[in-house]
């Protein structure tokens, strides 16, 4: 993790300095804990008990200083809790993404604020079309504030709403803090401000002619998610990653329907029962289902 923080730099040095006082700070902490109670879910806990000891929060408060992780876009501090999660093996593995080097058309369902596909744009062809979809209207504000910074903005388009198994409203709740904007929970109601809708009626709407992958982090929503986009996987027959919030059996139970076979998983150690999985179409899978 070291050589994590020694990969980020400031907007100026006054930030790259402060970053690396309070990793100072962090990693002999973390390492305490994590030899106390091995690299598991106590141990994040406990860390998390209180969070105003995070590394981006003390002791230098940076949440207004801005940051570029691995010659990534330039982001807030509260990207930087992402960009280190991913480094940490915390999302997909970079072996899995070889459907970005080649897909012209891409789909981006829970785009939070955008720092997955900026941060993988760099892998896309310069013509690929991103399409991010986020349901947080708070970080929907975030998201096209990325995208109109980011050199390749007309690559991508925002979409505020929600991807789900039909045409609804959804009440949006547990957004509040760096770490809470990460997680969301959503409950459909008449009373919703959310617009929902199923990927199917997406892609007619904006006519799209193909669909080479597709990124799902939706906070336990995934199964429903896939509900409404089976004509989509048949027809497109995209790649998919997804993460899943203790849904694994109802997710390749939707996946085994329509035709895909899992090529690999990938468990969290710290969060229980959460993890990644990449899916391709049966006839193009390149792994073993594990």
């Amino acid at each position: 993790m070291v050589r994590d923080f020694l990969k980020i730099r400031g907007e100026r040095w006054i930030d790259t300095l402060a970053l690396w006082i309070n990793g100072a700070f962090w990693l002999p902490r973390r390492w305490w804990y994590e030899f106390r109670f091995g690299k598991g879910p106590e141990t994040w806990n406990r860390l998390m008990q209180n969070p105003s000891k995070h590394w981006i929060t003390w002791p230098i408060p940076l949440h207004n200083r801005k940051y570029r992780y691995d010659e990534g876009p330039l982001v807030d501090s509260t990207a930087l809790v992402w960009f280190i999660a991913t480094s940490q093996g915390d999302a997909f593995p970079q072996s899995w993404l070889g459907a970005l080097s080649k897909g012209k058309v891409g789909l981006d369902v829970g785009a939070h604020r955008g720092y997955w596909s900026l941060y993988h744009a760099r892998f896309m062809p310069t013509d690929c079309e991103v399409f991010l979809i986020e349901a947080s209207y708070e970080n929907y504000r975030y998201l096209l504030q990325n995208i109109s910074t980011f050199s390749a903005c007309q690559r991508f388009f925002p979409i505020y709403g929600a991807a789900w198994h039909e045409a609804a409203r959804l009440k949006i709740e547990g957004l509040a803090g760096a770490h809470e904007s990460f997680s969301l929970k959503v409950i459909e109601s008449n009373k919703g401000e959310v617009p929902a809708f199923p990927i199917d009626k997406l892609t007619e709407m904006y006519g799209l002619n193909r669909l080479d992958w597709m990124k799902i982090d939706v906070e336990g929503a995934e199964e429903l998610v896939l509900q409404g986009a089976r004509q989509t996987l048949q027809r497109f027959g995209p790649t998919l990653w997804l993460e899943v919030h203790g849904t694994w059996e109802r997710v390749e139970a939707v996946l085994r329907e329509v035709g895909y076979r899992i090529c690999e998983k990938a468990c969290r150690t710290d969060v229980e029962n959460v993890g990644y999985l990449w899916a391709e179409p049966a006839e193009n899978a390149r792994g073993a289902e594990q």
